[in-house]
């Protein structure tokens, strides 16, 4: 299977791995006693943490789309997004899920990897306008 073929597989996994760890966090931060006030403000104002993250994951789910659909725009959001987050990787807050930052590094190496695969790949020729493609 190209590389390609893979990051694809691995865009959609990655999305609902997200979706999965951001519910399992939700039940775990109800459900723990919270010291850190930036947690306990994003508790009280659940509906809202909730609706922001629902948005996100569309705004992702349409970023995976067009990626797989070979939008150039889409593949360059993604690797910021990638940056972004091996920057904020390292200003995590301590009162993570247990299994918070397994999930963070493993998920920060599967961008990584999709990144690498969408430019230094044969996959970058995927996102090359009709008409230069072959040349």
């Amino acid at each position: 299977m190209k590389h390609f073929e893979i990051a694809k597989y691995l865009l959609w996994i990655q999305l609902a791995f997200g979706v999965a760890n951001s519910i399992a966090t939700f039940i775990y931060w109800s459900n723990a006693k919270i010291e850190d006030p930036s947690l306990k403000f994003v508790l009280d104002n659940l509906p809202i943490t909730v609706a922001i993250t629902v948005v996100m994951y569309i705004v992702m789910f349409v970023l995976c789309l067009m990626i797989v659909r070979g939008k150039n725009w889409a593949r360059i959001l993604y690797l910021i997004g990638t940056l972004i987050g091996v920057v904020s990787i390292f200003g995590k807050s301590k009162d993570m899920t247990p299994w918070g930052p397994a999930t963070m590094w493993l998920g920060l190496l599967v961008s990584l990897y999709i990144s690498w695969v969408l430019f230094f790949t044969e996959a970058r020729e995927n996102f090359r306008r009709p008409d230069s493609r072959g040349k």
